[in-house]
């Protein structure tokens, strides 16, 4: 029982010394999850964020087009078809 308590603090300490963790300190997500839907967390989007957003709606190919004080706009493609998605910074909402 000892041998294998010493065996673990041995493997366990050096990652804790180490200062290295499994997940990305920097990371913070943009947008959560609930209800199906992607929420966004923060007052006001980044153009990258409103991006995301759009390829978490299901669009690919995504091209910029604007992204100004009070919307964000690019060109996407959804199922073969060609739109120009617009995103609300503010709320996250899409249109199209």
């Amino acid at each position: 029982m000892f041998r294998r308590t010493i065996l673990a603090s041995a493997v366990a300490i050096p990652f804790g010394l180490s200062g290295s963790a499994w997940a990305d300190p920097d990371y913070n997500p943009p947008f959560v999850f609930q209800y199906g839907k992607a929420h966004y967390v923060t007052s006001h989007l980044s153009c990258d964020a409103a991006r995301k957003l759009v390829q978490a709606d299901g669009y690919r190919h995504i091209a910029r087009a604007s992204c100004g004080a009070n919307t964000y706009a690019f060109h996407a493609l959804r199922n073969g078809r060609a739109f120009t998605v617009h995103v609300n910074p503010h709320n996250g909402e899409l249109s199209h």
